[in-house]
């Protein structure tokens, strides 16, 4: 399934999707499920594979540029790793990266000279939890499977750490010596226009340098606020248009579920969400590693969120519904620091739920019965010869083999 829409087709629930909205988050690239939808349940990021662009190709690629219909960002299709530029290239350190960068912008690599050091949110937007070392996508050839500098600092009033990336998995993690080395690829805005919705920016606001994260303040919404309280326990978060669940599960039951959670009981607390229509509505997931990820602000801390959610959040982490390429840890995000990583899916942690976000339409689903004998001929598909029945049916449910 491309998204949560067509989830919610089969499982008669109610759709909130964006058709106004060109970009924001992005999907995954996570494809293999591991929990399947169910009634008020419509399973993980594998099934709703929910993400920008809604139809179409996402990547379009240049000789030295890769442009993402789902954010509106271009890259350098390679990165330090294997083109220098200027005196620079291979691992450099935070001060080089941005040195690099600066050389690009005096060469207009691609015709441009407004490129960037990426944030931590948009770093992490390319990376395809859909493979593994790299994880990344093929239309960028040259990614290491190691660490590359992001242009974003924390924690507000120190900005002593340095958000790094690894493209082996799509780690997100705080690196505190500027002068260790890392790769660095560019990113810029290839559709930059004032408004409210687009890709979301990580919220950092103070700077420590010139062209770095809080510097520039790259994302959505250019103005305003981040997030508006609906007063009804859910909180929109304006550049995505996603619903969050205001207060995490340690601060609401949901029946019989509350607090700290494995993985799969996560799933059935926001079942449990659907199933009382929480705030009018039944249409509740648990959001993928991306979604949760980009509602985190960085210049916040203890825990890493917007105020409006201050109150009825936790410094613990949080589950995502991706799961890591081996298929035995759950992807979470930090509260304390907002580090993102994946854990073992028995451990337990606080759930978020959201919904809405970026859903293509969905098309109508076809059934393909076993073809029934030709009346000519009595040929068709030959029977398999079993004739005791181990699942009788009833109802809508016509039985095993031997019944039918």
């Amino acid at each position: 399934m491309k998204c949560f829409a067509q989830a919610i087709l089969l499982l008669g629930l109610g759709a909130g999707n964006l058709w106004g909205q060109t970009y924001g988050v992005p999907a995954t690239g996570q494809t293999s499920i591991y929990h399947a939808s169910a009634p008020n349940d419509p399973g993980d990021d594998g099934v709703i594979r929910a993400g920008y662009p809604l139809t179409g190709i996402r990547f379009s690629a240049e000789a030295q540029t890769v442009t993402d219909a789902g954010t509106g960002l271009m890259w350098q299709k390679s990165d330090s790793s294997d083109q220098t530029i200027g005196s620079l290239g291979g691992k450099l350190t935070w001060d080089q990266a941005f040195q690099y960068v600066s050389a690009m912008n005096v060469q207009k690599l691609g015709g441009y000279s407004d490129w960037r050091v990426p944030n931590a949110k948009e770093l992490l937007s390319i990376a395809n939890l859909g493979t593994f070392f790299p994880a990344t996508y093929t239309i960028f050839p040259n990614h290491k499977s190691d660490y590359y500098w992001t242009g974003s600092s924390w924690p507000p009033g120190e900005l002593t750490l340095a958000a790094v990336m690894h493209f082996t998995d799509g780690i997100v993690n705080w690196n505190a010596s500027s002068s260790d080395l890392c790769y660095v690829k560019a990113t810029r805005s290839a559709h930059a226009t004032p408004g409210v919705r687009g890709f979301p920016k990580t919220g950092q606001e103070q700077s420590r340098r010139t062209g770095d994260d809080g510097d520039l303040q790259a994302g959505y919404p250019t103005t305003g606020e981040n997030f508006a309280d609906n007063g009804d326990g859910t909180v929109t978060q304006k550049a995505t248009d996603l619903v969050w669940q205001k207060s995490d599960s340690g601060f609401q039951a949901l029946g019989s579920h509350s607090g700290a959670l494995s993985w799969e009981d996560a799933f059935a607390y926001v079942a449990e969400m659907n199933q009382a229509g929480f705030a009018g509505h039944s249409d509740w997931r648990l959001p993928n590693y991306f979604e949760l990820y980009g509602m985190i602000d960085l210049g916040e801390k203890f825990p890493v969120f917007d105020p409006i959610f201050k109150s009825s959040s936790h410094t613990g982490r949080y589950w995502a519904s991706s799961t890591s390429f081996n298929g035995h840890q759950g992807w979470t995000v930090e509260g304390n620091a907002g580090i993102g990583s994946f854990q073992p899916k028995e451990d337990l942690y606080y759930v978020r739920a959201v919904r809405g976000g970026g859903c293509a339409p969905a098309p109508t689903p076809t059934i393909y019965p076993t073809p029934p004998p030709d009346p000519a001929t009595l040929r068709g598909l030959p029977k398999s010869g079993q004739k005791a029945s181990y699942h009788a049916g009833g109802g809508l449910d016509r039985g095993d083999d031997g019944a039918v």
